[in-house]
């Protein structure tokens, strides 16, 4: 199983790769019809501050947390999919703590989380589609 993040607005490609979607944030996209994976979601005080102030206050929260449980529910509700996407709003380009989570979870498992790469998920898809 592989551990990737992401955000809403790729939830199309994350289906089409199998990936089992779980949200970490408290607001979800009106369309997608999931609970919120709590354990990861940070309070509604947390998701409006600022950076700065954010990562002690969500790294505390983490720290409360039982990695060996929380990695044992995510990998159970994985089953029978390629891997996981953790999904917050938030633009890749911009911090999240989606990004405190993944560094969570690479810390206190076997899994090192990565971003979901959806441009090289379609070509390498669909490559034999493109080649000459």
């Amino acid at each position: 199983m592989i551990i990737y993040t992401g955000q809403y607005r790729h939830i199309e490609v994350y289906k089409e790769a199998n990936l089992l979607l779980v949200p970490i944030s408290r607001s979800l996209p009106k369309e997608l019809k999931l609970e919120p994976y709590l354990p990861l979601c940070p309070t509604w005080q947390m998701s409006k501050m600022k950076e700065a102030e954010l990562r002690p206050k969500y790294g505390k929260q983490l720290q409360a947390l039982n990695p060996y449980k929380t990695i044992k529910e995510l990998e159970k509700q994985a089953e029978g999919y390629e891997g996981i996407v953790l999904l917050a709003w938030e633009a890749f380009t911009v911090f999240s703590h989606r990004n405190l989570a993944a560094a969570w979870i690479s810390q206190n498992s076997k899994y090192k989380v990565k971003q979901f790469d959806a441009e090289k998920f379609y070509e390498t898809r669909y490559k034999d589609l493109t080649d000459d």
